[in-house]
């Protein structure tokens, strides 16, 4: 069975649930590769990809190349791929929004994703700003991905998190979480091993995060060599109960909630309502 957002049901909730979606809860934005309604095309290419928060945060595509829309790539699925440039390890593509780098500045924020990188390319950022802006570079830029092969990072510049992960072998859709919260910052991949060994709960610099972005860190040269699914963005602080529900949705969603750990509380179910 399948429902509209083009989730499948079938051992992923108990008989008559309603399956559980970020709709069911405040967000500051929301991007669903899958929702084909909210991508607006030329041909495959992506010119811009709606919010279906409500706040209106749109991303469109203002550089030189676009991203393109893969139809049923993942899970059955559609995607937005940035994909390579040619022999470039760089991605091809990004989409604007430096409204919401706004958003998340000077206040706690949490960012959580499904997305596949296409290589082991150093600052290769799921989602980042250019420069710090008017409120210069510590703590004035975000980025969240890989910081090399073998690094995941949840970064403000003078304020990263790290954690060591497996090195890139193979493209692999994955879960994504990056907090910042009163008790610290967080990073994780696929619901795993959580740290929040990095105390400094310093927030954004208001007026930083310029040229905030999807899919792009540090202006063109670092476009993210990759495909995004989904994004969920929080302009407040979201408790574990939140954070963990949204990645046990993308998970069951996208098809990788076999790499949540055990522990997870969506390992064995998606979340319903």
């Amino acid at each position: 069975m399948f429902i509209s957002t083009g989730i499948s049901l079938l051992g992923a909730q108990p008989s008559g649930a309603t399956l559980w979606t970020p709709a069911d809860i405040t967000t500051t934005a929301w991007y669903d590769a899958a929702d084909a309604s909210t991508v607006t095309l030329s041909g495959t290419d992506v010119t811009a990809w709606d919010d279906k928060s409500g706040n209106g945060y749109t991303a469109t595509q203002t550089g030189s190349f676009n991203p393109t829309y893969a139809t049923a790539l993942v899970n059955g699925l559609n995607s937005i791929e940035l994909g390579t440039f040619g022999s470039s390890a760089r991605g091809y593509g990004f989409l604007d929004q430096q409204a919401l780098g706004t958003a998340i500045c000077g206040v706690k924020y949490a960012i959580i994703g499904h997305h596949a990188r296409y290589n082991s390319q150093t600052q290769n950022q799921v989602v980042g700003a250019v420069s710090g802006g008017t409120g210069g570079n510590p703590n004035g830029v975000i980025h969240l991905g890989y910081d090399n092969s073998t690094r995941l990072r949840l970064g403000q510049f003078a304020n990263d998190l790290d954690k060591t992960i497996p090195a890139y072998s193979t493209t692999q859709d994955a879960v994504i979480t990056g907090l910042n919260r009163a008790a610290g910052k967080l990073v994780s991949l696929n619901g795993g091993e959580y740290i929040a060994t990095n105390t400094n709960t310093t927030d954004l610099k208001v007026g930083g995060n310029f040229g905030f972005a999807l899919g792009r860190f540090s202006g063109n040269y670092y476009n993210f060599a990759g495909r995004i699914n989904e994004l969920v963005f929080f302009n407040f602080e979201v408790t574990d109960a939140t954070y963990q529900k949204v990645e046990g949705y993308l998970a069951w969603k996208w098809g990788t909630e076999g790499d949540l750990p055990v522990t997870h509380p969506y390992k064995t179910a998606a979340p319903t309502v």
